[in-house]
């Protein structure tokens, strides 16, 4: 039984009450010695007396089901009042006449933490509402594991890295019980970094190229490669490809890469085009000095016709003249159309060097090496002179430039 004392009958004096819980009755003394009995409650409900009704002389009895959230009112013409006013679980404030008597509340999750998205850096602030008495303590976890110090109603994850990328929890708790609230994701946007940089390369004239980057970072990366620093149009993908390569794409090509959270750009990777530059007898880097006549009968030419000279004190020359973009090694070669008529020893010099003399009697209809020579970029030249055995002829047609 429970005891309670209030003034039931409204004479001003308090009575003596006593409710069975697991009977639901309850038995009221009043002061001149009569006992009055009624049923109101059921096993499990919490007894509660109070002023319910202004109307009323004297203190009402009432009951509150925890189990329900329910209350039930007696007033003091005997009729019943219920009314919501909880859930299943709460514990209400017993008035046993005075004072007031405070029982404790296990604490209610109002306001779960959120889940978050951040970039690396940033910060990420976890928060919870709750409900209950007496006062309310907190323990923040990060993947289920304590946080040491966490113990507040918000927790702050400052300058996130990916390692802090989790679910966040928090328990709370007072003496009559405790709650974990529900995972809250962090999400760390990671900006990019590049772990394989593009490389420098070096190709032949008119071969592809292929320029490639790896890099880490949260998805979807987007690519941007550049040609000495601007953008080149639909180089968007984590490699560029630089087809029939000339002399004009040698410098230096790098890559933009950037997600949600950031952007790096690659190093240069510088591209070299091993040149190769042929100067023909009707191009605009042939010149003549002196008078040569020109023919086309000959098959074994090259290009469409090609000039001659008949041999003597050196005054007359062929000059093929090539602007090249490199300085390097290069092997340096000569076409000529074959005959018995030919020069055996037709003089070439290289930038006006030495003598080279070649037996144009053979080897026609081919490129013939002269040597193999360092030469630097800009106008480099190759000669051909009539300074040879007289009765022949020196032939004049195409001269070409390998880089090595």
């Amino acid at each position: 039984d429970i005891p309670l004392m209030a003034d039931f009958s409204g004479d001003g004096k308090d009575d003596y009450a006593i409710f069975t819980p697991s009977t639901g009755q309850w038995s009221v003394r009043f002061g001149d010695g009569s006992i009055h009995s009624f049923s109101l409650g059921q096993s499990g409900d919490i007894p509660m007396i109070g002023k319910y009704n202004i109307d009323d002389s004297g203190t009402d009895a009432a009951v509150f089901r925890p189990s329900t959230g329910m209350w039930y009112v007696r007033f003091e013409d005997g009729s019943i009042h219920t009314f919501q006013h909880g859930q299943n679980g709460d514990i209400s404030v017993v008035e046993y006449g005075s004072p007031i008597i405070a029982v404790s509340v296990p604490p209610s999750i109002t306001t779960q933490p959120a889940s978050q998205t951040v970039n690396q850096g940033a910060n990420a602030t976890f928060t919870v509402v709750a409900t209950g008495s007496p006062t309310l303590t907190y323990q923040w976890r990060f993947n289920a594991v304590n946080i040491s110090g966490a113990t507040v109603s918000s927790y702050t994850r400052a300058s996130a890295q990916s390692a802090n990328a989790g679910n966040y929890s928090v328990v709370v708790a007072n003496s009559a019980g405790n709650v974990t609230s529900a995972n809250a994701a962090l999400t760390v946007n990671i900006p990019p970094a590049i772990t394989t940089q593009p490389v420098s390369q070096t190709v032949a004239q008119g071969a592809g190229v292929t320029f490639s980057v790896t890099a880490t970072g949260t998805a979807t990366l987007s690519y941007q490669w550049k040609f000495n620093g601007v953008n080149i149009t639909g180089a968007t993908t984590s490699s560029y490809t630089k087809s029939n390569a000339q002399a004009t794409n040698q410098g230096n090509y790098s890559v933009a890469i950037s997600n949600v959270a950031g952007s790096v750009t690659s190093g240069n990777a510088a591209l070299t085009v091993k040149v190769t530059a042929i100067v023909d007898n009707s191009d605009a880097g042939f010149s003549l000095v002196g008078t040569w006549s020109t023919a086309t009968t000959s098959t074994d030419k090259y290009g469409v016709d090609y000039r001659f000279h008949s041999t003597g004190t050196g005054s007359n020359t062929a000059t093929w003249t090539a602007n090249l973009p490199n300085t390097g090694t290069y092997n340096v070669y000569a076409w000529w159309s074959q005959g018995a008529n030919r020069s055996a020893a037709a003089p070439y010099n290289i930038n006006g060097g030495s003598a080279i003399n070649k037996n144009q009697q053979a080897n026609g209809g081919v490129w013939n090496l002269l040597g193999t020579f360092s030469l630097n970029a800009g106008n480099n030249t190759v000669s051909l002179s009539d300074n040879a055995t007289t009765g022949f002829v020196v032939m004049a047609d195409g001269v070409k430039w390998v880089q090595q």
